[in-house]
């Protein structure tokens, strides 16, 4: 009877150990995530680092100094995968990822960081739930400061959203798998739910430029806008050379050039579109000028890889509005002064492969 108490005893401190190293493969924790209530669950995690428990919960509560850390060193035959159930499905408009550990680049490059993934999708239908795969690609590594913005601009209602890592960028010091923060940007009640203001800003300027009219209430008022082109002949057995061509536009000239304006906001969504299985996307906002930049990456395979580069900022510009007189109920022109996110400046790069 002493042995059997014995190995039952032995058996549950065994039990709790296989939980504490493997980081209980099924826990799940609810939350709540821009308003939407949901279960969130993954492969493993570390709870036994400095007394820290790097549980799944961690990567949605919108730090990235406080991550998601899987159990164990990372192995692409397994993976390590991490997942948000909803309670009730919520509309998707966009997937803001910190890929690594923090904001700090000692700690960003210590771990591993994405490199290839998936982000399954499920969403509901008539007979039941639809699965959705996305494969993503993070050319570059990035920094600390740059995260990963992915969207889906048919704003697909969803069940549950999985991101399952199948190769990473190795640390210098461990190759357990972290990420800082995965937030889902929400369309509920016809609003978007999103907590970073710079985020809001690009997504509200990509969505516009499917109407050149939308992306033009981004020029300001009085200020030039200045795009850029370059082209750079990339072929190694040519001397590297860079053409550059730059123009300052107003909105009055904008309007006499309006082709131009309209060109290029449809050309900034549609390679976006275009590229979104394969591209890597940043926004970050500059803590000294509070300007807010977004970097769009083509498809490394392409012969010609086009990238862009967006400069906001938020400034008072000068807006003419009608209004009408009290007195006389007659509509008339007025001046006014509004504090509103304008396009500074945008960048376009084209990288020629000579065959």
């Amino acid at each position: 009877m002493k042995r059997k108490n014995y190995l039952i005893l032995v058996l549950i401190l065994l039990a709790l150990t296989v939980s504490t190293v493997n980081g209980y493969a099924q826990q799940r924790q609810g939350m709540t995530v821009n308003g939407a209530a949901g279960v969130v669950s993954c492969s493993s995690y570390c709870d036994d680092y400095d007394d820290i428990k790097f549980t799944p919960s961690k990567a949605f509560n919108g730090n990235p100094n406080t991550p998601w850390m899987a159990a164990n060193k990372f192995n692409p035959k397994k993976g390590e995968w991490i997942k948000f159930t909803f309670t009730k499905p919520a509309r998707l408009l966009a997937l803001r990822i910190a890929p690594g550990f923090g904001r700090s680049t000692k700690r960003f490059y210590e771990y591993s960081r994405l490199k290839r993934f998936k982000v399954i999708i499920q969403k509901p239908s008539a007979s039941g739930l639809k699965t959705e795969v996305h494969e993503y690609n993070r050319r570059l590594d990035g920094a600390p400061h740059k995260d990963l913005v992915l969207l889906y601009s048919t704003q697909p209602p969803v069940k549950s959203i999985k991101l399952l890592v199948l190769e990473t960028f190795k640390g210098k010091g461990k190759n357990n798998i972290v990420i800082g923060n995965i937030e889902p940007v929400l369309i509920r009640d016809g609003k978007t739910r999103c907590s970073s203001a710079p985020l809001f800003d690009v997504l509200t300027f990509l969505k516009t430029t499917r109407s050149a009219a939308g992306a033009f209430s981004f020029v300001p008022s009085g200020k030039p806008i200045i795009i850029k082109k370059f082209y750079r002949n990339a072929n190694p057995l040519d001397n590297p050379n860079v053409i550059k061509k730059s123009k300052s536009y107003t909105r009055s000239s904008l309007k006499k050039n309006w082709s131009v304006w309209k060109d290029i906001c449809r050309m900034i969504f549609a390679d976006y579109e275009f590229n979104t299985y394969n591209s890597v996307s940043y926004f970050w906002k500059n803590r000294v000028n509070k300007k807010i930049y977004f970097d769009m990456f083509g498809s490394e395979s392409a012969d010609v890889m086009n990238s862009y580069q967006l400069e906001m900022s938020r400034q008072k510009v000068t807006e003419t509005i009608k209004k009408k007189d009290e007195e006389t109920d007659e509509e008339k022109e007025v001046k006014i002064e509004v504090i509103r996110t304008v396009v500074e400046k945008i960048r376009i790069v084209s990288d020629i492969y000579a065959p």
